[in-house]
């Protein structure tokens, strides 16, 4: 009798096993179908509309890569050198152009399918990461790795930067590269110096060449390998190895920018400086804008999938069904994540390398905030300067969801799957905050330089990423890629400069046109031509290249 019994006890347990790895097994194929899903809208947005593929910065870099491939140097149209661009991202896409012979439209199709191989790789850099933090194999990591490749591919705010046509894919894909490598490496690099230290800082050097605030993940790297297990002559001496390779790596780039233009950081950051402290407004004002901007990214980083749209911050009305979904879902995943936290008896981050997460909360903490709360005046692209976050915070909620699918019972693990269910279905809710529906402003203004101004003529844009592209000798006049006009604004001679530069037309958007024509001596120079019936774009053509068509 006691051996039926058990039998019968092992035939419920086994029959309990069963069971419960049936829901994972379902859980995994319907992350399965959202990784296909994520790369189907990756591959589909490669082959958009040309005018709706990068945004308008992008432009830029795009506009240099061509130039390199032409031979004609750094240069955005021909008018002036710049180091208003990343390095690696722009030297590769000059490729594509070079094998082209520097065709515009055809090479921006190839560009946007390179994009999407960045983004595959990105997956495959994701995997080796969860299979770096979660050393022991098993269903939690299988599950885990799953989880965190979903979590990336179906939040809005990873594939609208990703596919932003700059270089911000590439640099994460560099960043979790370096992530997954300490976190395999982080015991050598610490009890002694070697190769592996030399390897370690060359990915964080290559990292920095991909976009340079990557100088704050150097230093937290070497932070790190010193302090991990205490500082020692051999923690110190594979910090130094770190830090030297690293340094070596990015110096070509960093002394042939002072060499050539006096200094090391690009023209972009200057005029984003220059903007937030002297520009636009006074100082403590830009501090507020900065801290709203810091507090709508930390508000959307744990959203883990979808983001809080711009549309509905401005709009409440037309948007605040979205709104109102999000933040159930956000309550939610907090709810889990403290219910999980609470947990003494079993710790939630059993069997995971969680310190090796530091290594892009330190900069982000320690580097990132202040830097651009206290310098850059560019807050309304925060999101990009803080997507290497989502690689610390998806990794974190992918693990606590894969701890609570696996470990939860009943109508625990059926609200766990609810929550995560909806998390999921969030990230795809925005995509009406990712695809543009209609053709990007900039491109408009292109199309109304073209409609009365000659290929030859000469034209001025503060937003002129696009035109720059499109069009040739096109003036940057906001200092993103022009060192001198940031000169002009803070001698007060910007009118000046633009005699001196002997430009024929300037378009912006009517707002900015009419704040010019309020100094007086560019209403004398200058006089408004509308050339296509717009609302918001007004283009600017100076008095004697008026007069000269007339003449003719």
């Amino acid at each position: 009798m006691g051996r039926v019994t058990s039998e019968i006890q092992r035939e419920g347990a086994s029959e309990g096993t069963a069971a419960a790895d049936r829901a994972p097994q379902g859980i995994r194929a319907v992350l399965i179908l959202i990784i296909a899903a994520g790369l189907c809208v990756r591959l589909a947005a490669a082959f958009a509309d040309e005018r709706l593929l990068f945004c308008d910065d992008a432009y830029y870099s795009l506009s240099v890569s061509r130039n390199l491939a032409l031979n004609n140097g750094p240069t955005v149209s021909g008018l002036h050198r710049t180091n208003g661009f990343q390095p690696l991202n722009t030297y590769l896409n000059s490729i594509w152009y070079r094998l082209s012979g520097g065709d515009r439209m055809g090479t921006i199709r190839v560009i946007a399918l390179w994009t999407f191989a960045v983004c595959i790789m990105q997956v495959c850099a994701l995997k080796i990461l969860a299979e770096a933090l979660v050393p022991d194999k098993g269903e939690g990591r299988r599950l885990f790795t799953l989880l965190l490749c979903a979590l990336w591919l179906a939040n809005g705010q990873c594939f609208k930067k990703e596919f932003n046509g700059l270089e911000t894919g590439l640099y994460t894909l560099t960043l979790t590269i370096c992530l997954a490598y300490y976190a395999r490496q982080c015991d050598s690099l610490s009890e002694k110096p070697g190769l592996h230290s030399i390897h370690f800082g060359f990915l964080l050097g290559v990292a920095m060449l991909a976009r340079n605030d990557a100088c704050f993940v150097i230093a937290a790297g070497c932070l790190l390998v010193l302090l991990r297990r205490g500082p020692t002559v051999k923690s110190a001496a594979s910090a130094v190895i770190v830090g030297l390779t690293a340094s070596i790596i990015v110096s070509p780039w960093l002394i042939a920018n002072y060499q050539n233009f006096g200094h090391i950081i690009p023209y972009s950051g200057r005029a984003n400086s220059f903007e937030n402290m002297k520009m636009v407004q006074p100082q403590a004002v830009s501090y507020i804008r900065n801290l709203k901007a810091v507090a709508y990214v930390a508000l959307d980083m744990p959203l883990l999938c979808g983001s809080w749209p711009l549309s509905f911050l401005s709009n409440p009305s037309t948007k605040i069904a979205m709104g109102v979904v999000q933040l159930v879902a956000f309550l939610g995943m907090m709810s889990v994540f403290i219910a999980e936290f609470a947990r003494r008896k079993r710790p939630t981050l059993e069997g995971f390398r969680f310190e090796s997460l530091l290594l892009l909360a330190l900069p982000l903490a320690l580097g990132l905030v202040p830097y651009y709360l206290f310098y850059s005046g560019a807050n309304w692209m925060f999101k990009r300067y803080f997507l290497p976050g989502y690689v610390v915070v998806l990794p974190i909620g992918a693990w606590v969801l894969t701890r609570r699918l696996l470990n939860s019972e009943g109508a625990a693990r059926r609200r766990t799957i609810m929550i995560t269910a909806l998390i999921f279905i969030l990230g795809w809710l925005t995509v009406d905050d990712v695809f543009p529906r209609k053709v990007p402003i900039f491109y408009r203004y292109v199309a109304a330089v073209d409609a009365v101004a000659g290929p030859d003529a000469k034209v001025g844009a503060f937003q002129s990423g696009m035109m720059s592209y499109y069009r040739d000798n096109v003036l940057n006049l906001d200092g993103r890629v022009n060192d001198a006009v940031i000169h002009a604004w803070a001698a007060g001679r910007f009118p000046q400069y633009l005699k001196e530069e002997g430009l024929d037309y300037i378009v912006d958007s009517k707002h900015h046109i009419g704040n010019a024509l309020m100094i007086q001596e560019i209403r004398n120079d200058f006089m408004i031509v509308t050339p296509v019936p717009d609302r918001t774009i007004q283009v600017l053509v100076r008095k004697t290249v008026e007069g000269e068509k007339k003449v003719e």
